[in-house]
């Protein structure tokens, strides 16, 4: 992919690129993700029973205390320790429910419009941000403080909206009409805040979304 077409991608974010430094793994990770089924070998073969969609992040609960196929195709916050030797493994101790959500909706093809959102957000405010690679960095599992999750997208990170108040927080991305893009993963992930009061920043699962060939009409984007 020519580098002026990933600029041509990411022409509606702002020039500034967020540097996240790396910290000290936790002896607790929280993070947010679609649970899916491992379906054959991976590179942990630790038993790994479980991945997060789109990410490299897979899961097992050693003890049986979670049930994880209850929760297949379901966005939700897990608790736990990691394991790995050869990947990112995730002991499961818990399974609640996401502190914030991000879907999308559009056709994911070049030349197409594709929306985000970011929920819930009420009397809060709301950030989106897009990477080209997925990554795992947890931050921290805060019910009361700074932050809770884990970055799951790897430097160089792109803010592509941020806002105030509402249901949900919304954006909508043109993707640029270039065949360089097509088969390109792009990865999305998002964070939310309350205000009132101020609240920890929680980030949300990650989405991604393969590039396709245009193929008229794009999808409509009214989610």
């Amino acid at each position: 992919m020519r580098i002026s077409s990933v600029a041509r991608l990411l022409a509606a974010a702002p020039a500034l690129v967020v540097a996240s430094a790396l910290a000290p793994l936790p002896a607790q990770v929280c993070v947010t993700g679609i649970v899916q089924p491992v379906n054959g070998p991976t590179i942990c073969m630790q038993g790994e029973t479980h991945y997060l969609q789109c990410s490299r992040v897979f899961l097992v609960s050693r003890s049986g205390a979670v049930d994880l196929n209850r929760y297949v195709g379901q966005n939700v916050r897990i608790t736990g320790r990691e394991i790995g030797a050869t990947c990112t493994l995730l002991d499961v101790a818990r399974v609640d429910p996401p502190l914030a959500s991000l879907t999308w909706c559009g056709s994911g093809s070049t030349g197409c419009p594709l929306k985000l959102k970011i929920c819930p957000i009420g009397m809060g405010r709301w950030w989106l941000f897009l990477g080209l690679a997925p990554d795992f960095r947890p931050i921290g599992c805060a019910t009361s403080g700074w932050i809770d999750g884990t970055l799951l997208l790897r430097d160089p990170i792109y803010p592509i909206g941020n806002g105030g108040s509402g249901i949900c927080g919304e954006v909508t991305l043109q993707i640029p009409l270039d065949n360089s893009l097509v088969g390109v993963t792009v990865y999305f992930q998002g964070a939310r805040q309350d205000i009132g009061p101020v609240g920890p920043l929680e980030l949300s699962d990650v989405q991604c979304v393969r590039l396709a060939p245009f193929m008229p009409p794009c999808a409509p984007v009214g989610c």
